[in-house]
């Protein structure tokens, strides 16, 4: 039987139309970091929303012990 571990990892989001485009870049680079540790995405859940926008993603990885 395998074991887990689990990591999460929150990235703050900004409105408007280039920092949107700022923080799918950080997204991406905060997945591939994870994944060069061995780190597999499981689930992005936004956490925060303001006026309809989504402020927080919660990242949530995981990995065998």
């Amino acid at each position: 039987m395998s074991t887990w571990e689990y990591k999460q990892v929150s990235i703050r989001t900004k409105g408007g139309v280039l920092r949107q485009m700022r923080y799918r870049i950080d997204i991406t680079e905060e997945c591939n970091t994870a994944g060069r540790e061995g780190w597999e995405l499981v689930s992005a859940v936004p956490l925060t929303e303001i006026r309809g926008r989504t402020s927080v993603v919660s990242l949530i990885f995981k990995r065998p012990r």
